[in-house]
Order: structure tokens, then C-alpha cells, then sequence
């Protein structure tokens, strides 16, 4: 059940909704343990084994974090927690790797990935460390540490929370006071993301997969440069609206229960520099590795430059890694690595050489070309793949629009004879006609000129008493858009990590 389906929209969310409001008026005290088997069926819908391991796992953390105190049981939660992630996510490369080493022939387990052990793996490890240096006390009740895990808003995928930013609003006793106004901000929220998933990031789907599946039905993989560039810059688009439209949900939807959950983005795309865009984009997960890797680190290594740039690597490594056993994750995290320490050499530079820096503008472009760049290893399912749609966009397959298009192109085709013509491609393979460009004038419009999801509902709070009618009307226009734009269930982006 995702969020973006009927089931969910028109059944689950309202009886889950409905019932929490009377058990909140009649009987407070089984609020938690409602809200926990909502979640465990919410969970169980994709395959009712993955609830075991689940359930195994937050016995496990829970019974340990008596004795994390200790060194010994932390690095031992760390290490089991690591352990169970690696056997069910990266068993295929340790095999590879075993049998590389050994010279055996172990064949591979039929394991399938249970949905979301990557991101309460991460949020139980952080609850390890948290209580070991005292940021939070440890939980005395089971049902509110499992909720905490399982809370299905965020469960899925995200954000990736922390025990203590969530522990007292799980606290039910206190929700008669949370404001009925921000239960409807979250509807707001929640509406407002659906938009992004099924009005944007669906639709543009279609053409980031031309060009990133069309290898399937090709022996030779060359896009063109026009190609390239369009289809790329569509899948950046798309896992921007698909990812943070889904944070937009979750959030909504804790707001709904009166859960207070953080946001995951902010406007990461208007980006001056690259440290930036990391401080926007999962923000959840960027915090994550600085709070859990990269500080612990240089606290006990030292904070000299050599030191920060070597952690610095090892952090995006980490996050490339995180995502997957691919080589092209690998290859992602070890670009966002590289961009962010050209970074810190150029933000020492021009502190020695008093330079004021580049236009603003100037700088939010190339930031976003260099993540463009990088989001083709993120998407590509192979290297040569990653390599070839490189190539194309750096102009060295051919530079064209198709033939069937050519003609379109009216007073520009002269211009575009100089830059080499067109190519004789099918064009059903990579690209779509100028159709591309129109809507990507059109998502660079939204992304870099419309304010983002967080700014909107801080704007609506102020003004909803005054105008409620017309934030009513607008709002229920995007929901009922949404809603018969589904034409079938597609997964978010981030489900397969």
C-alpha cells in the first residue's frame, strides 16, 4: 500500500483517521497501541514476512539499549544492526567478493530486500548512539519504542528520525491540546505532496524512462546530445517531485496525528554550492552521517584539513554505499564527495586571495549542472550505461534532434546546422520532440521560481483564519486532481533503497 493508492487514500487513511479521532475523544489510553497495529498492517500490506524481521529487530534494539551505556554492547548493536542489513542488501557483492577471494563458487541467496530495513536499520543505530552519549534516555516501553520505528507515516522511507524528536508527541495525553489548525495544515501538506507525486513526478516519468531504459531495446546505446540533456535533466525533475513529495505526505500525515516529523527538503535545486544542496536534500540522512560518522570522526582523529577531506570522502562514500550494492551508488557518493572537497580548496582559495565569489545565479546553475551530472550514475543501472548518456551530453555521440522533428524547429534549424544538425534515431527510443523541452520549461519554472512545500504551509497557517474558503477550494482541487490523475500504482523512487 503506498501512499499515492486508493487503498491508502480511500479506505486506509480515513477508517485509520476516523478511529483515531474517537479512541482520542473516548479512550486516550489505546491510542498507541491503535496507532502501532495500524502501522504493522500498513507494513505487512507489501508481504507479511518482512513484519518478523521488523519485529526481531526493534526486540533486539530495544533490550540492548539497556546496556549501550558500555562500548562494548554499542559496538555490538552497531555491528548485529549492520550485520542483518548487509545479509539481506549487499548479500550478492559479499558472495562476489568471497568467492573472488577464495576461489570458491558460492552461488548467490535467493533473498529478497524487506521494504525499508535501510532506513530503520539507520534510525536504530542512531538510538544506540543517542543513548550511549546521554542525548536521550533510554525507553522503558516497548509499544512507544515500536511505534517510534513503525510509524507508518515515515516507516516506509521517510524522514529518518530520532527517539526524541518524536517520543513526546507519541505521548498521547497531550494530543487533546495539539491545535485542530494543524491537523488541517497536514491535510494541506498531505495534498500538496500527492500533487507533486502524481501531477509532476509520475507524469514526467515516461520521459526520464526513454532514455534510461531505452538501452533494453537497443544494441548500440549513443543518445544524442539533445537527448541527453533532456531526459537527464526529466529524471532529476522526477526523483526531486517523487522523493520530497513523498516526505510532503509523511509529514502531513504525521501532523494529521499529531506527530511533528521533520522536513526532508528545502528548495535543494536554488543551491548556491554544493555543501549547500546537502544541507537541503535528505537533509534527515545528511544529519545522520554528519551527527553518527563524520563529527564522531574527527573528534577522535583530529580536525586538521588532510583529516577533513579524507572524512569527507568517506561520508559520501558511505551515502553512495548506503543506497545500494551498485557500482554506479559507489560512483555517486564518490562525486558528491570530490564536488563538495573542490569546494572547501575553492572556499579556501578565494578566502586567500580575497575573492568575492561568483553571481548568485551563476552559482545555483552550475551546482545544479554538476548534480544533473551526478544523478546519471544515481539512475543508470549499469556503468557503460552512465558512461554513454555522459557522452551524449557532452556532445561526443551526436548533437541532434531527430529527423521526424527537424522540420519543427522552423527559423532555429538554421542555428542548429551549425551545431551539427540532426540525427537519423528513432526518436521513440531517447527522445520525445520537442514536447521535452516545452515541460521542462515548465518544472524549471516551479522548481526555481514557486516557493517550496515548507514555505506555503508556514504562509497558509498565517492566513487560513482569514481566507479558509478559498484555501479550502484550492486545496481540494489539488487533491481531486490527484486523485484521478492515478491511472496505476507506481512505487516511489526511494521504495528499492
Amino acid at each position: 500500500m503506498v501512499f499515492s493508492s486508493y487503498a491508502f487514500i480511500l479506505v486506509f487513511f480515513p477508517l485509520v483517521s476516523l478511529l483515531y479521532f474517537f479512541f482520542l475523544k473516548k479512550n486516550i489510553n489505546i491510542i498507541q497501541i491503535f496507532l502501532l497495529l495500524s502501522s504493522i498492517f500498513f507494513y505487512s500490506y507489501f508481504n507479511f514476512w518482512n513484519f518478523f524481521l521488523l519485529f526481531f529487530s526493534c526486540l533486539f534494539n530495544f533490550y540492548i539499549s539497556k546496556k549501550v551505556k558500555e562500548k562494548f554492547y554499542l559496538y555490538l548493536s552497531i555491528l548485529i544492526n549492520l550485520f542483518f542489513l548487509s545479509l539481506f542488501k549487499y548479500h550478492s557483492t559479499l558472495i562476489f567478493l568471497v568467492n573472488s577471494v577464495s576461489q570458491n563458487n558460492f552461488s548467490e541467496l535467493n533473498i529478497i530486500l524487506p521494504l525499508a530495513i535501510s532506513f530503520y536499520t539507520l534510525q536504530q543505530i542512531g538510538y544506540q548512539f543517542d543513548v550511549h552519549f546521554g542525548t536521550v534516555k533510554r525507553s522503558k516501553n516497548f509499544i512507544k519504542y515500536f511505534l517510534f520505528l513503525s510509524f507508518f507515516p515515515q516507516l516506509i522511507a521517510v524522514p529518518i528520525i530520532h527517539y526524541h524528536e518524536v517520543s513526546k508527541s507519541f505521548d498521547f495525553q497531550r494530543q487533546k491540546k495539539f491545535a485542530v489548525k494543524k491537523r488541517i495544515l497536514g491535510l494541506i501538506l498531505f495534498s500538496i505532496g500527492l500533487s507533486k507525486k502524481i501531477l509532476i513526478a509520475d507524469q514526467i516519468s515516461f520521459y526520464s524512462n526513454l532514455l534510461f531504459d531505452g538501452y533494453l531495446d537497443r544494441q548500440i546505446f549513443e543518445p544524442s546530445f539533445v537527448a541527453s540533456w533532456s531526459n537527464t535533466l526529466m529524471y532529476t525533475f522526477q526523483l526531486y517531485f517523487d522523493f520530497s513529495g513523498y516526505s510532503d505526505m509523511a509529514v502531513g500525515l504525521g501532523m494529521v496525528y499529531g506527530v511533528i516529523l521533520p522536513f526532508n527538503f528545502l528548495s535543494p535545486y536554488k543551491s548556491q554550492t554544493i555543501l549547500e544542496f546537502w544541507k537541503r536534500w535528505h537533509i534527515t540522512l545528511s544529519n545522520f552521517i554528519n551527527t553518527y560518522f563524520y563529527i564522531i570522526t574527527l573528534k577522535k582523529f583530529g580536525t586538521d584539513f588532510s583529516r577533513v577531506i579524507i572524512f569527507t570522502f568517506l561520508s559520501f562514500l558511505l551515502i553512495g554505499i548506503w543506497h545500494g550494492p551498485k557500482i554506479n551508488y559507489i560512483y555517486f557518493g564518490l562525486i558528491q564527495g570530490f564536488l563538495v572537497v573542490f569546494y572547501r580548496f575553492y572556499s579556501l582559495l578565494k578566502f586567500k586571495i580575497n575573492f568575492s565569489g561568483f553571481n548568485k545565479y551563476l552559482s545555483i546553475f552550475f551546482t545544479f549542472i554538476c548534480i544533473n551530472f551526478s544523478l546519471v550514475f544515481f539512475r543508470a543501472e549499469n556503468q557503460e550505461i552512465a558512461f554513454s548518456i555522459i557522452k551524449g551530453m557532452l556532445g561526443l555521440n551526436s548533437m541532434g534532434f531527430y529527423a521526424e522533428y527537424y522540420d519543427r524547429l522552423f527559423f532555429f534549424k538554421y542555428l542548429y546546422n551549425i551545431i551539427g544538425g540532426y540525427s537519423d534515431e528513432n526518436p521513440t527510443y531517447y527522445f520525445y520532440g520537442l514536447r521535452n523541452i516545452y515541460i521542462l520549461f515548465i518544472l524549471i519554472f516551479i522548481v526555481f521560481f514557486l516557493p517550496n512545500s515548507q514555505y506555503i504551509i508556514n504562509y497558509i497557517s498565517l492566513k487560513l483564519d482569514k481566507y479558509p474558503v478559498v484555501i479550502s477550494i484550492i486545496t481540494s482541487f489539488l487533491f481531486y486532481f490527484s486523485i484521478i490523475g492515478i491511472t496505476e500504482i507506481k512505487e516511489f523512487i526511494y521504495f528499492k533503497f
